[in-house]
């Protein structure tokens, strides 16, 4: 027998107990990240599951997770009280996504010329509001695309039919929320795009994982803005001080990914602990490195703004105070503590803020700038950072998006399967036919890789098709 419950129902008070009356074998903890508080969807519910160790000392747990750093996986052992743990990783690697990340201008227009720009294939579109996607799905169906939003917001049936027509692909797109996903293994979803910035990697993998399940190439692009990382301070202000240190962090490492102009894949693998040595032809910054240019005098401005305001006050301030110093801004709490009268005050006025910004979380990134640990987050110059000052040594920067041209992304994929595209194009009308008869999902009848196969082998008797398709498809071979 199999039991399914929740770790919120299997807590109720008197569940838990009888729940020991049945001769328990083994306990599987699935989405078990949820147990770490350093997890990107800590749930309080799943720490009390240390319950079952203390309740059940002989029975063998097993932990699942797909998304669990070094840290969170030394936590979830530590929380269920696990004894002589074995930990199996599997490769974090998807070789066959590519990810490419894109400065956000005009976000509608930019997801409609991506949606375009790959005509009738399935995706997602992940935003940060229910708002968003319901308004984005609107807009496209305006302009022709097949589009449906999924979001808590929604009634449970108009959810379950906007999901059906997604797996069957009487719908290409969905715009959703995070509530979409779990459960959801549609293979063919080529390409996912996130409107918005999430709030940590964990979260961006798992929902970029949603694409290319048949192992095919898929693409998975965000667009990022500073203005996005504003609004995620904001909900991360709402929390617990405890809570903030954590959100913080999290929030840093997804900016450092957008920001990067080192191999996207070996960021991401990096963070989940995993070393990444190929060469990748995976990412827009090793198909199209980002530009940099000789940041040493932007770098020496921003040091001794930090400089100077410490040596006034024996303490630091956060980033965007700093940023303030620099572009001179008439701000009430620059003057209520004398910081227009820095020497540093206003040298920054040729650059954008938004740039300012960035170049304050590279220098940070390049170790020349520490943060201090707590809720206002001040900055401080790290001994590699004072000698760079005093040496004047000479810095690369990266070219900050706000500043820089929108790069003309190379049509690429990570292992593009060449065939016939034409053919390939009547094989998926064939296949949505044949699907609509039996009523059943489209990658039910054959998946892309089948049709792609066929496309590029031209199989035109019984024996050529069947030595590449399982037997259990020859079915369609009429």
């Amino acid at each position: 027998r199999l039991l399914y419950v929740a770790p919120e129902r299997l807590m109720l008070e008197g569940f838990l107990e009888r729940a020991l009356t049945w001769n328990i074998a083994q306990i599987a903890i699935d989405e078990a990240h949820c147990i770490s508080e350093w997890g990107h969807d800590f749930r309080p519910e799943y720490r009390e599951l240390k319950k079952l160790r203390r309740h059940l000392p002989d029975v063998p747990i097993m932990a699942l997770t797909a998304t669990a750093t070094q840290r969170v996986r030394k936590d979830i052992v530590d929380q269920l009280h696990l004894r002589n743990a074995r930990c199996y990783v599997a490769s974090f690697n998807r070789a066959n996504l590519t990810y490419r990340v894109v400065p956000k201008s005009s976000p509608y227009e930019q997801v409609l010329k991506l949606i375009r720009g790959r005509p009738n294939e399935s995706g997602i579109v992940y935003c940060a509001s229910r708002r968003t996607a319901d308004s984005l799905a609107a807009k496209l169906n305006a302009d022709g695309v097949k589009a449906k939003p999924y979001h808590a917001g929604l009634e449970s049936a108009d959810r379950a039919k906007h999901q059906e027509q997604f797996l069957r692909d009487d719908a290409c797109v969905i715009t959703a929320t995070i509530a979409f996903g779990m459960g959801i293994n549609k293979p063919n979803v080529r390409f996912v795009v996130h409107h918005d910035l999430p709030k940590n990697i964990e979260s961006y993998y798992q929902e970029t994982g949603r694409a290319g399940r048949d192992g095919l190439p898929s693409d998975c692009v965000l667009l990022f803005s500073a203005s996005d990382v504003v609004k995620q301070r904001r909900f991360i202000e709402e929390k617990s001080e405890r809570e903030q240190r954590v959100a913080q962090e999290q929030l840093r490492d997804m900016v450092h990914y957008a920001e990067t102009r080192d191999c996207r894949r070996a960021t991401l693998l990096k963070y989940f602990g995993e070393e990444f040595s190929a060469s990748c032809s995976g990412c827009d910054n090793c198909v199209e490195p980002r530009e940099t240019f000789d940041g040493t005098v932007h770098a020496q401005k921003f040091l001794s703004c930090i400089y100077r305001i410490y040596e006034k006050h024996g303490f630091g301030f956060g980033l965007n105070h700093v940023v303030d110093v620099l572009a001179g801004a008439e701000t009430e709490g620059i003057r209520q503590r004398g910081h227009d009268e820095l020497s540093t005050y206003g040298i920054g006025r040729d650059v954008k803020r938004t740039a300012w910004l960035a170049i304050g979380r590279e220098l940070s990134r390049l170790g020349l700038i520490a943060t201090a640990p707590g809720k206002f987050a001040t900055l401080q110059l790290t001994e590699a950072g004072r000698a760079a000052l005093r040496e004047r040594k000479p810095i690369t920067l990266t070219k900050p998006f706000d500043v820089e041209t929108t790069r003309q992304s190379k049509k690429h994929r990570a292992g593009d399967l060449e065939c016939d595209e034409a053919l390939f194009a009547q094989l998926r009308v064939l296949r949505r036919q044949i699907a609509d008869e039996r009523d059943v999902p489209a990658y039910v009848i054959f998946s892309d890789v089948s049709l792609r196969e066929m496309a590029r082998v031209y199989p035109t008797t019984s024996a050529e098709f069947t030595s590449q398709q399982p037997a259990r498809l020859v079915v369609f071979l009429d």
